[in-house]
């Protein structure tokens, strides 16, 4: 999925942005983004190494932006920060009802101000 979002942002000349939403313990919590300044959990740091292995990977180097609350709500936040035009969001690769398009992938579609290709 990065792979074929950083080959889209070079071919149309655009930046890329890479939003990953980690699930708050507490669903009451409001979306809270890039919250440096706290002590970083374990979780946060391997999802930024992950990012970073990924990046490596497919030649990219687009800034990271990592949001924890509800997911929905987190990604469709960070999005409307960084100006976003269009959000590309992977599926899983499962067959069956938790395969294709789930619930947030729906979700996403459903409730976007952005245009949404589901990879």
């Amino acid at each position: 999925m990065l792979r074929y979002a950083h080959r889209a942002s070079e071919e149309a000349r655009v930046n890329l942005h890479i939003i990953h939403a980690i699930q708050a313990a507490d669903l009451r919590l409001p979306v809270q983004l890039d919250i440096e300044e706290q002590v970083q959990s374990q979780e946060r740091q391997q999802v930024r190494k992950r990012i970073d292995d990924l990046q490596k990977r497919v030649g990219s180097r687009a800034p990271v932006r990592i949001a924890v609350g509800p997911v929905k709500e987190a990604l469709l936040e960070a999005a409307k920060q960084s100006d976003a035009d269009v959000l590309i969001i992977g599926r899983g690769s499962q067959p069956g009802t938790q395969g294709r398009l789930r619930d947030l992938t729906y979700a996403m579609v459903r409730d976007s101000p952005f245009p949404v290709l589901s990879v």
